[in-house]
C-alpha cells in the first residue's frame, strides 16, 4: 500500500490559515470592528488593525482552496473521523460545562448544539456539505474539458460577485462566502488551479506574495478611506467579505506562494493534521463568548502590551487545541481499529 506523503509546504499553509483565523476573531470580531471614532482618535493602532485584518481575511477561502488543490478523496471511514472529531469537541464542551455550569448547558439552544443544530460551527456544517458533494464535483472534474470548466468557474463567479458580494439578492445563498455554496466555488478554483496551470498561476512565487500584499494594502487602504470619511465598516460589511473578489485573490495568491515551497517537516505535517481543532475547540459556543472574547477584550484595554498579550493567548489557544486533538486521535484510531476491522471479517 502506498503512503501519501504531506506537503509540508501545503500543510503549514494550514497552520498559517488557523491561526488567521484565531487572529481575525481576536481582532474585528473579537474586540470590535474600529469605528471612524477610533480612527480620528487612534489612528496609528486603527490601521495596524486594518492591516491587520486585511491580511488575515483569507484564513476561511485559503482552508477551502487547501481542500479544491489536492481534492478531497470521499470514503466512510475519513467521512467518520471527520464527524467524531466534531463530535469529540461539542460533545466534550458540553460535558464538561454540565458540571461548570449546568444552568447554561441543560438548555434545548446547547443541546441541539452537540449534534450541531444550532448558529454555532457554521464553517464545520458548510464543509461538511463540500465533503459529502465532493465524489460529484469530482466526477464533473475529471469529465470535463478546460474550457467547460473555465466558462463554469467564470459564471459561477460572476454570479457570486455580483448576488453574495455586490447585492443582498441571493444572501440565503451565499451569505457573504459562508455558505456550502461558496465553498463549492472555492473547491473548483483549488482544483482548476492545480490541474490547468497558465501565465497567470506559474508565476514567480515573490510574485504571488506580492499580489496577495498588494490586495491587502487595497483592502486597508479602502478600509482606512472609508473611516476617514466617517463611514462605519462593520465586520459584517462587504469589504472584508469572504466574497470579496479581493479577498478571493489574495487568497488563491497567498495558496500559490505556498505551494511553490518546497520542505518536508515532521513537525509541522503533526501540527497540521490537527488545525481544524483549534476551529472547533475555540468557536465552540461555550467557549467562545466568555473564554475568547471576552478574554481577548481584557487583554487589548487593559493590558500595558495589547499585541503582545493577545499573541500569547492565541498561541496558547493554538497549543492547548492541537494536544487536545491529539487525545481526539488516539481516541478514534482505537475506536476505529475496532468498528472497521469487525465491519471489514
Amino acid at each position: 500500500m502506498i503512503m501519501m506523503i504531506r506537503q509540508s509546504n501545503m500543510e503549514l499553509l494550514r497552520i498559517v490559515s488557523m491561526l488567521f483565523v484565531l487572529i481575525l476573531h481576536a481582532n474585528y470580531l473579537g474586540i470590535h470592528a474600529p469605528s471612524p471614532t477610533d480612527f480620528r482618535m487612534h489612528p496609528e493602532s486603527t490601521i495596524l488593525r486594518c492591516i491587520i485584518e486585511a491580511l488575515t481575511i483569507v484564513a476561511v477561502n485559503v482552508f477551502v482552496l487547501i481542500s479544491g488543490w489536492f481534492g478531497i478523496k470521499f470514503n466512510f471511514n475519513k467521512l467518520s473521523s471527520l464527524c467524531f472529531q466534531i463530535l469529540f469537541f461539542s460533545l466534550g464542551f458540553f460535558i464538561v460545562f454540565s458540571f461548570i455550569s449546568p444552568s447554561e448547558a441543560f438548555t434545548i439552544n446547547r443541546i441541539k448544539g452537540i449534534f450541531l443544530m444550532n448558529a454555532d460551527y457554521w464553517f464545520v456544517k458548510a464543509y461538511l456539505i463540500l465533503f459529502i458533494l465532493s465524489p460529484v464535483l469530482n466526477a464533473f472534474i475529471d469529465h470535463v474539458s478546460q474550457k467547460q470548466f473555465f466558462i463554469t468557474l467564470a459564471a459561477f463567479y460572476s454570479f457570486h460577485t455580483v448576488y453574495g458580494w455586490l447585492m443582498d439578492a441571493s444572501v440565503n445563498f451565499t451569505m457573504n462566502g459562508t455558505t456550502g455554496l461558496s465553498f463549492i466555488g472555492l473547491y473548483l478554483l483549488g482544483r482548476y488551479l492545480r490541474l490547468n496551470p497558465s501565465k497567470y498561476s506559474t508565476m514567480n512565487k515573490y510574485n504571488d506574495l506580492l499580489i496577495y500584499i498588494g490586495c491587502a494594502v487595497l483592502l486597508c487602504a479602502s478600509n482606512s478611506f472609508l473611516l476617514h470619511y466617517g463611514i462605519d465598516v462593520s465586520v459584517e460589511g462587504r469589504l472584508f467579505s469572504y466574497a470579496s473578489p479581493l479577498v478571493i485573490i489574495a487568497s488563491v495568491y497567498l495558496m500559490l506562494f505556498f505551494s511553490k515551497l518546497s520542505f518536508q517537516s515532521k513537525c509541522i505535517n503533526w501540527i497540521a493534521s490537527s488545525c481544524l481543532a483549534v476551529y472547533l475547540f475555540h468557536c465552540n459556543g461555550f467557549f467562545f463568548g466568555k473564554y475568547y472574547r471576552q478574554v481577548i477584550e481584557q487583554i487589548y484595554y487593559h493590558s500595558d502590551n495589547p499585541i503582545t498579550g493577545t499573541l500569547i493567548y492565541v498561541f496558547a489557544i493554538y497549543t492547548l487545541a492541537i494536544f487536545i486533538d491529539k487525545v481526539r486521535i488516539y481516541c478514534w484510531n482505537y475506536i476505529s481499529h475496532h468498528l472497521f476491522h469487525a465491519v471489514s471479517r
